[in-house]
């Protein structure tokens, strides 16, 4: 009878570690911060810390590989993310979307693993697209100063 009292109590608690090892968080779209009052709103909801890049609808954060240094637009990392996109239209939303936060175009690859890369002031922001088998795309923005000369 002990041992079906301690698998009572032990059942709850592992389930409880389980669950926690997948989490992510949704994000709101954010579009560039020259359109009306929408994109206004969505900056008030959770995650709007990334006011210097564009979020697609429906955006979940992977939280086990994501780490982000600082807020606002002075932040550097790595922001994980899943979208139910296909990678084609992720990389046209990027293309078109950058330019509406201030950011430049330095170079852009569309392969298997999509590549764009942009400079605002002393920042540069990577973007990696990649299709997953099953449905939807990992999108992986790194964000970070930009190098000096050496």
């Amino acid at each position: 009878m002990t041992r079906l009292a301690n698998l009572a109590i032990a059942f709850p608690f592992i389930a409880l570690l389980l669950t926690a090892c997948g989490q992510t968080a949704s994000l709101t779209s954010v579009t560039s911060p020259d359109q009306s009052v929408q994109g206004k709103a969505a900056r008030a909801e959770p995650f709007a810390q990334f006011k210097d890049v564009p979020i697609p609808s429906g955006a979940e954060m992977d939280m086990e590989r994501t780490i982000i240094l600082g807020s606002q637009d002075a932040w550097t990392g790595r922001v994980h993310l899943q979208v139910n996109m296909t990678s084609t239209k992720l990389f046209e939303y990027y293309k078109l979307e950058m330019s509406g936060f201030g950011w430049q175009e330095v170079t852009s690859v569309r392969a298997a693993i999509s590549v764009l890369t942009y400079e605002r002031g002393s920042r540069v922001a990577t973007i990696q697209i990649l299709a997953k088998n099953i449905q939807g795309t990992v999108v992986t923005v790194t964000m970070s100063p930009k190098g000096g000369k050496s």
